[in-house]
């Protein structure tokens, strides 16, 4: 796909209020090309306590952003891990969520992204608990038992929704860049394809930049990815992403693997399949889940006014999950979960200033965040601004955390 110098992304209409909340490192994968500090098998489990502490700070948090947005933002927690159905406290926490007040009075979302090797009864707890949303990535680097269990899971939620009972569920296919693992991928993604199951071909890593974590792949591989974005993209707002099968790579060698592979000059789809408009600089607005560039550094973000992260484990508050962006052109945590207190009200009088500062980006490549709201110019950042929040003015350049 050409670069088509995309220069404003706008999702101010975007209804969610995204916050992903990492549960604990905890995990019984352990799979070459996730980090160390991404999962372990020894961390001790958050306590119930301690869980339902931090959903009393996440929905308070939300209430003070909600109070100047202009679309009626609705809530989405996200759990991830780690695996966060390893920890025994998950389904009380739960249970504590779904009686709180605040849940019965509004519609907010409950939401797992696993790598759903849980049992049938456990999926049919988290249903009947109000978790509805899930997001099953699948990993070829498991025993052959355990892998038909994550499609058995797959297929539960699958026919829960046909019920009414879910969602639908997405797959994200963790395409191994093994030539035998990338085939066993495609036969995945056409069997989903068949049952019109929604499903994203993921490439592993972000680049160079997180060897030896990130996998390169062969021209023919890349070539795999390319076809499915470019489908997609052309058929967007038609739902067909399921009549097109995906080819399987003829050659099973490893020798058209390059030692170079840049993964990130194709661009990115957004992971949950949001829908944005798209400004060039010739000012040409298209509607797109797909971005050709994931570079966004020095651009103007929104990314604090539509997500919120939670790293249970390190007791960090980030504004995002990957991208870890503040007000002071760094990356890095914006409070610890423990003194959640103190940034609730830091956060409070700067609100009531009447101004909030715009975050820049600081990254050379943007991971789950590329379809939220910004924009090269100050120009389109101050009118994303004031589609996005009311009663403010942005500050660009200011430092606030």
């Amino acid at each position: 796909m050409a670069d088509n110098n995309i220069v404003k992304i706008d999702n101010s209409a975007e209804k969610t209020f995204q916050v992903t909340w990492d549960v604990g490192r905890r995990c019984n994968y352990d799979c070459s090309y996730c980090h160390p500090i991404r999962h372990d098998n020894f961390s001790s489990h958050a306590s119930l306590e301690t869980l339902t502490s931090t959903f009393d700070f996440v929905l308070e948090y939300f209430n003070v952003i909600k109070k100047y947005t202009k679309i009626d933002q609705k809530l989405s927690i996200s759990f991830t891990g780690g695996e966060p159905t390893n920890n025994p406290n998950f389904l009380k926490m739960i249970r504590h969520v779904k009686e709180h007040e605040s849940y019965k009075d509004s519609s907010f979302s409950l939401n797992l992204t696993t790598n759903g090797t849980f049992s049938e009864q456990y999926a049919n707890q988290l249903i009947d608990l109000g978790v509805g949303g899930i997001t099953i990535s699948y990993h070829c680097e498991s025993d052959i038992k355990l892998k038909k269990k994550v499609v058995d899971r797959i297929y539960q939620y699958h026919n829960a929704n046909i019920e009414g009972r879910t969602s639908r569920p997405r797959v994200n296919i963790m395409f191994h860049s093994n030539p035998e693992y990338f085939n066993e991928c495609v036969d995945l993604a056409n069997q989903l394809r068949e049952s019109k199951i929604e499903f994203t071909p993921r490439i592993i890593g972000d680049g160079k930049s997180q060897y030896p974590y990130t996998h390169t792949y062969t021209d023919q591989q890349m070539e795999v990815f390319r076809s499915f974005w470019e489908k997609k993209e052309k058929n967007i707002g038609k739902n067909t992403q399921h009549e097109d099968k995906i080819e399987k790579i003829d050659d099973t060698s490893q020798q058209q693997k390059k030692e170079e592979n840049k993964v990130n000059s194709l661009g990115r789809m957004c992971c949950g399949g949001r829908k944005f408009c798209k400004t060039n600089t010739q000012r040409q607005d298209t509607q797109s889940t797909f971005i050709e560039n994931t570079n966004f550094q020095g651009w103007r973000c929104m990314v604090n006014w539509h997500w919120l992260h939670i790293e249970q484990q390190t007791d960090q508050i980030f504004h995002h999950q990957t991208c870890q962006a503040t007000f002071n052109t760094s990356t890095g945590s914006i409070g610890k979960i423990s003194e959640s207190g103190v940034l609730l009200e830091k956060l409070k009088k700067q609100l009531e200033t009447g101004t909030m500062p715009v975050i820049v980006c600081s990254r050379k490549f943007c991971g789950c965040g590329l379809c939220l709201s910004k924009a090269k110019s100050d120009e389109d950042i101050k009118e994303l601004f004031h589609d996005t929040v009311k009663g403010l003015e942005p500050l660009i350049g200011e430092k606030l955390y």
